[in-house]
Protein backbone atom coordinates (compact mmCIF):
# COMPACT_ATOMS: atom_id res chain seq x y z
CA UNK A 1 0.00 0.00 0.00
CA UNK A 2 2.67 2.23 0.38
CA UNK A 3 3.96 1.85 -3.26
CA UNK A 4 0.70 3.05 -4.20
CA UNK A 5 -0.27 5.82 -2.45
CA UNK A 6 1.89 8.27 -4.53
CA UNK A 7 0.54 7.03 -7.57
CA UNK A 8 -2.95 8.14 -6.14
CA UNK A 9 -1.82 11.35 -5.01
CA UNK A 10 -0.08 12.13 -8.34
CA UNK A 11 -3.58 10.83 -10.38
CA UNK A 12 -5.10 13.37 -8.01
CA UNK A 13 -3.12 16.56 -8.87
CA UNK A 14 -3.39 15.78 -12.46
CA UNK A 15 -6.71 15.69 -12.38
CA UNK A 16 -7.68 18.89 -10.58
CA UNK A 17 -4.94 20.29 -12.82
CA UNK A 18 -7.13 19.32 -15.80
CA UNK A 19 -10.26 20.44 -14.66
CA UNK A 20 -8.87 24.03 -13.36
CA UNK A 21 -7.31 24.63 -17.08
CA UNK A 22 -11.05 23.03 -18.74
CA UNK A 23 -12.48 25.35 -16.52
CA UNK A 24 -10.33 29.17 -16.42
CA UNK A 25 -7.60 28.20 -18.87
CA UNK A 26 -8.49 26.76 -22.11
CA UNK A 27 -10.42 28.31 -25.04
CA UNK A 28 -10.47 29.40 -28.59
CA UNK A 29 -11.64 32.09 -31.09
CA UNK A 30 -14.33 30.78 -32.82
CA UNK A 31 -15.72 31.82 -36.33
CA UNK A 32 -18.99 33.39 -36.28
CA UNK A 33 -20.04 36.01 -39.09
CA UNK A 34 -17.94 35.75 -42.63
CA UNK A 35 -17.84 40.36 -43.26
CA UNK A 36 -16.19 39.67 -46.82
CA UNK A 37 -14.46 37.26 -49.35
CA UNK A 38 -11.51 38.96 -51.62
CA UNK A 39 -12.24 39.29 -55.05
CA UNK A 40 -9.24 38.03 -56.68
CA UNK A 41 -9.18 34.29 -55.59
CA UNK A 42 -10.92 34.31 -52.53
CA UNK A 43 -7.34 34.08 -50.62
CA UNK A 44 -8.34 36.66 -47.82
CA UNK A 45 -11.68 36.65 -45.66
CA UNK A 46 -12.76 38.92 -43.09
CA UNK A 47 -14.15 36.94 -40.23
CA UNK A 48 -15.80 38.56 -36.93
CA UNK A 49 -14.69 35.75 -34.37
CA UNK A 50 -15.60 35.32 -30.62
CA UNK A 51 -13.33 34.15 -27.68
CA UNK A 52 -15.32 30.98 -26.64
CA UNK A 53 -14.23 30.80 -22.69
CA UNK A 54 -15.97 27.52 -22.33
CA UNK A 55 -18.00 27.23 -19.12
CA UNK A 56 -17.36 31.22 -18.21
CA UNK A 57 -18.64 32.15 -21.89
CA UNK A 58 -17.75 34.62 -24.43
CA UNK A 59 -15.02 36.50 -23.49
CA UNK A 60 -14.00 38.64 -26.40
CA UNK A 61 -14.31 39.59 -29.79
CA UNK A 62 -12.10 40.42 -32.67
CA UNK A 63 -12.46 41.38 -36.44
CA UNK A 64 -9.60 39.01 -38.52
CA UNK A 65 -8.35 38.99 -42.57
CA UNK A 66 -7.27 35.80 -43.01
CA UNK A 67 -5.14 34.53 -45.23
CA UNK A 68 -5.47 30.93 -46.27
CA UNK A 69 -2.59 28.90 -47.51
CA UNK A 70 -3.27 24.89 -48.52
CA UNK A 71 -4.03 23.70 -44.62
CA UNK A 72 -2.54 26.97 -42.28
CA UNK A 73 -4.47 29.87 -41.81
CA UNK A 74 -2.93 33.58 -40.98
CA UNK A 75 -5.10 35.96 -38.64
CA UNK A 76 -4.33 39.23 -38.41
CA UNK A 77 -6.46 41.14 -36.21
CA UNK A 78 -7.61 44.50 -38.50
CA UNK A 79 -9.12 47.86 -37.72
CA UNK A 80 -12.37 47.59 -39.78
CA UNK A 81 -12.56 51.53 -40.58
CA UNK A 82 -9.32 51.04 -42.70
CA UNK A 83 -10.44 48.27 -44.57
CA UNK A 84 -10.36 48.87 -48.47
CA UNK A 85 -14.21 47.16 -49.74
CA UNK A 86 -13.93 47.80 -53.13
CA UNK A 87 -11.71 44.74 -53.32
CA UNK A 88 -13.62 42.87 -51.43
CA UNK A 89 -16.80 41.04 -52.01
CA UNK A 90 -19.57 41.84 -48.91
CA UNK A 91 -20.91 38.24 -47.84
CA UNK A 92 -22.22 39.28 -43.96
CA UNK A 93 -23.41 35.35 -43.42
CA UNK A 94 -23.15 33.25 -39.98
CA UNK A 95 -20.59 30.71 -40.05
CA UNK A 96 -19.41 28.25 -37.70
CA UNK A 97 -21.05 25.79 -35.52
CA UNK A 98 -22.91 28.47 -33.26
CA UNK A 99 -25.92 30.22 -34.64
CA UNK A 100 -27.15 33.54 -32.98
CA UNK A 101 -30.70 34.45 -33.53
Amino acid sequence: MILLSPIFGITAFVGILIYYLTLFGLGKWTDITMLGRSKNKGQKVIIEQFYDGGALGWNGKRIVERTNFWWWQKNNEIDTSKINWSSYNKENREIGPYKFP
